[in-house]
């Protein structure tokens, strides 16, 4: 005699040899009645549920039923009694009597299973199958890179952290400096990817879910440093020397770029900052040469500013610019606190309103009660099945105005209880809450390329090459 709990439903299933299943219901005091029996025509030797679908295993065949539709299939091929059945990577999978294992694949366009594979090798009977879950395995982790300062980076890091093993899936999310990983956590840690990316200068540091984005209150060192020598060249008006000052400016902005530019060579990324590195070059090397030979002829090959011999002029473009970003960033961090504060305040254990028992949101399945005190969060969203209460709904909505909530009404994770005791019945999963596929919707929207982005993306891949070959062919022709 084989049994199946459905999960999520109230029924049990019972198989038997004498080509039956009997049905049992559980009522509200958990109590179990006699249904009905099905007579299936055929010994029963093994049950299977996945979603709205039962599979049974029987003598030369496999009985599919959709229990929502009543929808009935026979996927035939087994040689005698099918003794086991599971379901992994979308392949429904047979143990049968002559020691093959068979398996299907569902055609969604046709609406039935198709053979997909017959594994041989046993002599005997295939009693027990079990496939492993990998997706248990993945993990989703954030991680601020400082460093990621355009879209022209996000290449990469696309060409460093997608070869490696254990890595399913890269986001970028550019103006929030926010790279999203999903990874198998068996596989590949976040300390490694932090070191991967971290070899390239690009300041990464890993970012708990649902913690805010990583803000510096400050400037970086280098923006520092940019400002106090830019403030010291002030006093060129007291002593010329002073103006050379605002010069270092200048080299200072440049480290950074050039530590990140030789990375870029390293993984043989052709990027905008290795166009940053020859026109760096090019300035120092025109800024010591005019300091040290006051050589007009390099005087012309300078640009703009220092071109105008009006150096403070330079620092300052550099500083103002070096500032803006750091101004950017610091708005961008601050627009998507707001989603990131939801997820950290919600509860992460619950009250059994049976039991009293509390436990992790996590554990929490469909339709369980739970109980909900004055002052306390809602935990997962649900329906009020007992009392009448008001709610603060303003984490979600704005509105501070308090809402009534009556039986049948529906509640969200994240609203307040404001006055006595409520019980919930829950709709969904943890994860599956509102507030967590709000989250999800804008991460999403924020790493996905528009048509635009991904037309220019693709131009940057030859242009930066292009631009290197013609001015080196230029420079070569002119020699000549």
């Amino acid at each position: 005699m084989k049994k199946l709990w459905l999960v999520g439903s109230d029924k049990l299933y019972i198989g038997s040899r004498d080509e039956t299943m009997r049905v049992w219901v559980a009522n509200l005091d958990r109590l179990l009645y006699y249904a009905g029996v099905i007579k299936v025509g055929g010994e029963v030797g093994c049950m299977l549920s996945e979603g709205p679908c039962m599979f049974v295993g029987m003598p030369n065949l496999v009985k599919a039923w959709n229990l929502q539709t009543s929808a009935e299939l026979s996927l035939n091929g087994p040689v005698g009694q099918v003794y086991s059945l599971v379901i992994g990577n979308d392949l429904l999978f047979a143990g049968t009597h002559d020691g093959s294992i068979l398996a299907w694949k569902y055609n969604a366009a046709s609406n039935c299973f198709e053979p997909a594979a017959s594994l041989q090798g046993h002599t005997s009977a295939v009693v027990t199958l079990m496939a492993g879950d990998s997706s248990k395995d993945l993990e989703r982790s954030y991680f601020d890179v400082l460093g990621l300062c355009c879209s022209s980076e996000v290449q990469l890091i696309d060409r460093i952290l997608k070869p490696l093993e254990g890595v399913h899936h890269v986001s970028v999310i550019v103006h929030t400096r926010t790279v999203i990983f999903l990874h198998n956590v068996a596989l590949i840690s976040q300390l490694q990817i932090v070191k991967s990316l971290n070899w390239v200068w690009l300041e990464e540091n890993v970012r708990m879910k649902g913690e805010q984005s990583c803000q510096n209150k400050w400037p970086s060192p280098f923006v520092v440093v940019c400002g106090l020598l830019l403030l010291l060249s002030f006093f060129k008006y007291v002593s010329s020397p002073f103006q050379w000052l605002a010069l270092g400016v200048v080299v200072v902005d440049i480290i950074p770029e050039v530590l990140k530019a030789i990375a870029s060579l390293r993984n043989l990324e052709l990027d905008i900052n290795i166009l940053m590195l020859i026109a760096g070059k090019l300035h120092i090397h025109v800024i010591f040469k005019y300091a040290f030979s006051c050589s007009n002829h390099f005087l012309y090959a300078a640009g703009g500013s220092v071109f105008l011999k009006d150096y403070w002029e330079a620092g300052t473009i550099v500083f103002l610019l070096n500032i803006s970003k750091w101004l950017e960033t610091r708005a961008s961090h601050r627009a998507a606190a707001v989603m990131s504060t939801l997820l950290s305040i919600a509860p992460q254990t619950v009250v059994l309103a049976n039991t009293g028992e509390e436990v992790n949101t996590k554990e929490v399945m469909v339709n369980t009660r739970l109980a909900v005190k004055a002052g306390t969060m809602i935990p997962i969203d649900g329906v009020v099945v007992d009392g009448n209460r008001e709610l603060e709904e303003k984490a979600l909505i704005g509105e501070s105005f308090p809402v009534s909530k009556q039986v049948d009404s529906n509640v969200r994770v994240g609203t307040v209880n404001l006055n006595g005791y409520i019980t919930v019945k829950t709709t969904t999963l943890a994860e599956a809450c509102v507030v967590a596929k709000m989250v999800k919707l804008v991460e999403e929207a924020q790493s996905n390329k528009s048509k635009t982005q991904r037309y220019v993306d693709k131009f940057a891949k030859y242009y930066t090459p292009g631009t290197i070959s013609f001015c080196n062919s230029f420079v070569w022709n002119a020699k000549k």
